[in-house]
């Protein structure tokens, strides 16, 4: 019947729409990805926008059906590399766990999202080439990071696990050298990042345990 008909083109409408829908947005990711690898392996500054066309494969006219600049590709990225850190930010303030204990989760999930291309280019790039107000966002997501570190060491001290210090310098020391990682660690090493933040830990626990 037409009523029949009619239900049956709806619904492939509306399966074509989804389908194009997913992909743009995989098409998206692929330009994100590609984009802060490029960033990490040639600088910011020296990566053009044909450059990221030439390595998704489309025109540069079609690249910008996804994107307006090279600083939101940037943006998107560095936003990108926070992601999946609210869990254990959560886990961070559960205090029936010991504090090193969430110390050492916190930074075992950082080594782990250091090792993608967005974790990379948060580390290789940063938030330096962007505007004011998109710096400023990162700085935020930055920021939300480094006192929730200041607040584990602190609560170390105050529980007699951790020795009196100053909790600004040593959060600055441990993510100093956990964001230098990505400088010399590679997908490919043999070294895995559990293994980077075990032993990166341990010295750094051993040398402010009480």
């Amino acid at each position: 019947s037409w009523k029949k008909g009619a239900t049956m083109a709806d619904n492939n409408e509306k399966t074509e729409k989804k389908r194009r829908k997913t992909s743009v947005a995989n098409k998206y990711e692929i330009i994100l990805k590609e984009s802060a690898r490029l960033f990490c392996e040639n600088g910011y500054e020296a990566t053009s926008l044909d450059d990221v066309a030439d390595a998704v494969k489309i025109h540069k006219a079609t690249l910008y059906h996804y994107i307006h600049s090279k600083e939101e590709i940037l943006y998107s990225c560095l936003v990108r590399s926070f992601e999946g850190y609210q869990e254990v930010l959560a886990e961070m303030r559960d205090t029936r766990k010991p504090v090193f204990e969430r110390l050492t989760r916190f930074f075992t999930v950082l080594v782990e999202a250091q090792n993608n291309e967005f974790g990379r280019c948060q580390c290789l790039v940063g938030r330096q080439p962007l505007g004011t107000e998109t710096g400023d966002k990162i700085r935020e997501f930055q920021r939300n990071l480094d006192h929730a570190v200041r607040a584990l060491l602190q609560e170390g001290i105050e529980t007699g696990c951790v020795r009196p210090c100053d909790v600004r310098l040593a959060a600055a020391m441990i993510f100093g050298a956990f964001n230098s990682v990505p400088r010399w660690h590679r997908p490919s090493h043999p070294v895995t990042p559990a293994t980077i933040a075990r032993t990166y830990l341990d010295i750094f626990i051993n040398g402010i345990a009480a």
